[in-house]
């Protein structure tokens, strides 16, 4: 009689720590990378991220960087930007989005994460201006993915060396606020303190202010 109580009471632990990794998983802090990967890609080459703090309205040019917009559209339409945030800033100079690791509450590690799929250095004749919208890479690495970084002035000198996407066509001020929030110190120095998160993306036929 005590071995059949022993044997219940192991089963009932077993059947307990199932059910807590069951909970445990679906508390996942990176939760968040599981989106879904083969989509159907908009035509539309107009994109209204809705962030806390304004609207940014992007013109993309799939016929200068065909790669590298099409995953930017994949990854707008896949869900997987929502809940991302402006992870670097420096005033009046850029503003870099697209980590998933922003979403997880550690300032630490924002723009260390990438989306799975990376797409090559594609040259073109887009000008490295004011409002330009362009992936980024690593330091000495030519391959870009899911990040992406707004300009808030000219920088000829990169020309080449990043991939342009497109131009932001309405929402520079917010870009510039967005560049304005306050940062940390030493490993923080160009990460806001506060999270200004992307709740919501559409794709537009056309655009008019």
């Amino acid at each position: 009689m005590k071995k059949v109580l022993f044997l219940l009471f192991l089963l009932f632990l077993l059947i307990s720590c199932g059910k807590n990794e069951r909970k445990n998983s679906k508390k996942s802090p990176l939760e968040f990378l599981d989106v879904e990967k083969e989509v159907k890609i908009p035509a539309e080459n107009i994109v209204l991220l809705k962030t806390d703090m304004g609207n940014i309205v992007i013109k993309l040019y799939p016929e200068k960087s065909p790669k590298s917009v099409r995953l930017f559209k994949k990854l707008c339409v896949n869900g997987f930007y929502i809940g991302t945030s402006f992870h670097r800033v420096i005033p009046d100079v850029l503003i870099q989005g697209g980590d998933p690791l922003s979403k997880d509450g550690n300032l630490y590690n924002d723009g260390t994460g990438s989306y799975e799929e990376s797409v090559p250095l594609e040259k073109n004749n887009l000008k490295m201006v004011k409002s330009a919208v362009a992936i980024a890479h690593p330091v000495g690495d030519n391959n870009g993915s899911s990040q992406f970084f707004i300009c808030l002035r000219d920088f000829p000198q990169w020309n080449g060396k990043f991939t342009i996407i497109g131009y932001v066509v309405d929402g520079m001020n917010v870009v510039k606020k967005i560049s304005h929030l306050k940062r940390g110190s030493g490993r923080l120095k160009e990460h806001p303190l506060k999270k200004v998160k992307i709740l919501e993306i559409k794709f537009l036929k056309d655009w008019s202010r």
